[in-house]
């Protein structure tokens, strides 16, 4: 699914593109850091937004979590891309089901040695 997203056009990172290249131009900040910034600084409205637009008294708790989840996916997809998104998901995944499987006297240290030799090799492949 991510390659036809990414063909047809509607991956919101190439979306923005332009915007943050003429921006780093004009501020001779490198593109991945202005994201992370422009996005950091994006989360402060957004946290206004959700503090009085979603506030419990008024708003269901899975609205809630549908709209924090969605705008984490997607700062999340601007800021490092769908490889490094779904790096993130698979080793989240596999330590999640080691969690599930493992004897729990013996889960923390299976789930370490996986997490930094996933994250290790991750690192030195890219």
């Amino acid at each position: 699914i991510f390659d036809v997203l990414q063909n047809e056009g509607h991956d919101p990172v190439k979306a923005m593109e332009p915007f943050f290249q003429q921006l780093s131009h004009h501020t001779s900040v490198p593109v991945d850091q202005l994201r992370c910034i422009v996005l950091l600084f994006l989360g402060y409205p957004l946290g206004v937004v959700y503090h009085y637009g979603f506030h419990p008294d008024h708003t269901h708790i899975v609205l809630r979590h549908v709209f924090t989840t969605s705008i984490g996916l997607l700062f999340g997809l601007m800021c490092f891309g769908w490889v490094q998104m779904g790096i993130l998901f698979s080793m989240t995944g596999v330590c999640y089901t080691m969690l599930l499987l493992v004897p729990t006297k013996m889960v923390h240290i299976y789930t370490i040695v996986f997490a930094m030799t996933f994250m290790s090799v991750a690192h030195i492949y890219q």
